[in-house]
């Protein structure tokens, strides 16, 4: 989901925008269909698909001639009546999605989450998706996905109006840049929003973008005595504009903690204003394993 909260930046409208985050969901083979509809004018129903990706052979076809007759129970309708995401685990037990029961059969999806998108306290449309193992996902990831579309809402909110030239190119050579260096690197957005993590900083930590939406946040991987000082180190830094540094303790694959010291500076466009924030994370792990024994044989002593 970090591609489509990055590619939220430079969307033009929010079809793009949406279509930017069915396509990083089937690109991620998290899903292998999602689609976006939008409730135009009736709060109550999907009045049509504006953003699709994936594995669809006539199914958009078909649920666009089904939202139009009264009474369809899709699950993006229920999302929309309701106000609140919609899982259903078992397709086949739900007797609303009968007028596209064929398409499902013949693309074998099993189950499908809708999650709403919400503007203040309307929701506009629901993003919706298929998937064929109805013990892969569950209650547990709606949470998540709501979260990350709020994201990529957030981000397109708050998007220059008018974009700069050349800006997904020159975004492209910086993480070419970046993704080069024999040094842990990560680039955020001016929000403060992780965009992308360097081929170094995942073979360090085992840990990609992906693992770090999906996988709980950022919060997961930070030891819990480090978490408030960790907090305040980067709203400070934030909100002065200003490079800050501070030392965490990372989780790793092998479930073990390592000592980092995170130092993270802003980069401005011609206008003055952070676009980006990139940090850097130097391993300091035989330091405070020394400082320890240090501090042992003073005890000791």
């Amino acid at each position: 989901m970090g591609t489509c909260v990055t590619n939220a930046l430079y969307a033009v409208d929010e079809r793009a925008l949406f279509q930017s985050v069915c396509d990083a969901l089937v690109g991620m083979e998290l899903f292998p269909l999602a689609w976006f509809g939008y409730a135009a004018g009736n709060p109550r129903r999907i009045a049509e698909p504006i953003a699709c990706s994936g594995d669809t052979d006539g199914f958009i076809e078909e649920l666009k001639l089904a939202l139009s007759r009264e009474g369809y129970e899709d699950p993006a309708n229920i999302c929309i009546r309701t106000r609140a995401s919609c899982w259903i685990k078992e397709i086949s037990a739900h007797p609303g999605l009968d007028p596209v029961r064929s398409a499902i059969q013949r693309l074998r999806y099993t189950s499908v989450i809708s999650v709403p998108a919400v503007a203040g306290d309307n929701v506009y449309g629901a993003l919706t998706l298929y998937y064929r193992d109805p013990e892969e996902y569950g209650q547990a990831v709606i949470g998540v996905l709501q979260g990350r579309l709020a994201q990529a809402q957030a981000v397109f909110a708050v998007r220059p109006q008018t974009p700069r030239p050349r800006s997904e190119e020159l975004e492209a050579e910086l993480r070419s840049l970046i993704d080069a260096l024999p040094v842990t690197v990560g680039l955020a957005s001016g929000e403060g929003l992780l965009l992308h993590l360097n081929r170094r900083q995942v073979e360090s930590t085992g840990y990609t973008l992906e693992d770090h939406y999906f996988g709980g946040g950022e919060a997961r991987y930070i030891h819990p005595d480090d978490m408030g000082r960790v907090h305040v180190a980067c709203t400070e830094g934030y909100v002065r504009g200003a490079p800050f540094e501070f030392e965490v303790r990372h989780l790793r694959k092998d479930n073990r903690y390592h000592w980092l010291l995170i130092h993270v500076a802003p980069i401005h466009d011609e206008d003055g204003r952070i676009i980006r924030w990139v940090f850097t994370g130097t391993d300091i792990q035989q330091l405070k394993q020394a400082e320890e024994k240090l501090r042992q044989g003073e005890v000791e002593l």
